[in-house]
């Protein structure tokens, strides 16, 4: 049964139904017509079928052991997967072939054929990883954001969850990634390396305490050195700095200070938000919906970088961090005039202190929005006016929308 699932149209729309794959003689017919006829042949391996493509000006020779890319499927309505989620079948020979190279090919790739309404997908799944595993019939999986991003940006690289590597590329871009020679690499761009830096200073393996932070957050003057949540605006104090510190605002700015959004990523056109998230939560409070929707119906996309961290709370520890911030922020006469002195103030959700374990950077965008973000109600402000409506990301789909990971 053809079960319908997310499938994407070349103008990038997304909607429900079947799978159209392709035959494997199509799937090579595909791939040919990127590659040029008189580049390609089809080879035998034992019974099976390979597709060979030679660079005439490098003489660089590719072998593609060729699947559909098609939905995960389920046993039963009950048991079906997510709509989003599809896979490519490595078969366990695509190892044996790998070891004996008798075609003597520079490159043998693992290519996934996305096909639907005449759009093409071409999906490189980085085959070391793989190689690494009994290669038993292996599925890799692939997401609808990854085909998305592909028909966004032309290719696009995603690390997962298990260290492996996934290259999807618009079929008008698949010759030039081919013989771009980028096919086993992870090139990464101007943004994810300053991440990548900042990544070696707060994914440290150390524990962060509560009151290191908040007195370093003093020293500096940081504008949000008195909040409950330390952890979030300690990492948005010390990124904040580490842009300035670099030179990297042009690249990436901090908008914090002036609006609901932490960052603007230039090259890229979009904002983006830092989030810290304890990594045993199921979901972590999003932005106002009015400001996520302005944002995508803007520039198409919003980005949320989040940082989860293991936390130990201060409940478990006498609330010693409780304590010491209410006092910290009484004895620096910043205590607010309006409300009487409490030295348990915030102590049911105090942290004492918390360990950066990864860093994800999701994208939500007009396609995805529906399955990563839900509505809730936050109540009221203690001047009884209604609180805007906030999202919250439910972390059981971020694999869909993760664009760059980091860290554990």
């Amino acid at each position: 049964m053809n079960l319908k699932s997310e499938q994407i149209l070349s103008n990038k729309e997304v909607l429900l139904d079947g799978d159209q794959s392709l035959s494997k003689e199509e799937s090579f017919r595909q791939i040919i017509i990127q590659l040029g006829e008189e580049n390609c042949t089809v080879q035998k391996y034992g019974h099976k079928k390979v597709l060979m493509y030679v660079d005439h000006i490098t003489n660089k020779k590719t072998v593609f052991l060729v699947s559909s890319v098609t939905y995960m499927g389920g046993n039963g309505v009950k048991t079906l997967h997510p709509a989003y989620l599809k896979r490519i079948q490595l078969k366990n020979w695509y190892k044996t072939l790998v070891t004996e190279n008798p075609f003597n090919a520079d490159n043998i790739v693992f290519l996934g054929v996305y096909h639907y309404e005449g759009n093409v997908v071409f999906v490189n799944v980085h085959k070391d990883s793989y190689l690494r595993r009994k290669m038993n019939n292996s599925a890799a999986h692939i997401y609808m954001n990854d085909l998305y991003q592909a028909m966004s940006s032309g290719v696009f690289t995603r690390v997962d969850k298990n260290n492996n590597v996934i290259t999807s590329v618009k079929k008008n871009e698949f010759k030039m990634y081919i013989d771009s020679n980028l096919m086993e690499k992870y090139a990464i761009n101007d943004y994810q390396s300053i991440i990548s830096q900042f990544n070696e200073v707060i994914l440290n393996d150390e524990w962060l305490v509560a009151k290191d932070a908040i007195i370093s957050m003093h020293e500096g003057k940081w504008y949000q050195r008195n909040a409950g949540e330390w952890a979030a605006m300690y990492l948005e104090y010390k990124f904040y700095h580490f842009l300035n510190n670099n030179g990297y605002q042009e690249i990436i700015s901090y908008t914090g200070k002036g609006g609901n959004l932490d960052l603007y990523f230039t090259d890229e056109g979009c904002y983006g938000d830092l989030k810290a998230s304890d990594i045993n939560q199921k979901e972590t409070p999003a932005n106002d919906k009015e400001t996520v929707d302005n944002a995508i119906l803007r520039d198409g996309r919003l980005w949320y970088i989040i940082y989860q961290h293991q936390t130990i709370k201060d409940k478990d520890c006498d609330y010693e961090a409780t304590r010491f911030r209410t006092h910290y922020i009484h004895d620096k006469g910043e205590w607010s005039k309006k409300k009487p002195f409490n030295e348990l103030s915030y102590h049911n959700r105090m942290k004492n202190r918390v360990k950066f374990e990864n860093m994800l950077v999701l994208e939500i965008n007009s396609a995805n929005i529906k399955h990563v973000l839900t509505v809730f109600k936050q109540g009221k402000q203690a001047t009884g006016e209604k609180r805007k409506v906030k999202y919250k990301i439910s972390k059981k789909s971020m694999e869909n929308f993760v664009i760059y990971r980091s860290g554990k």
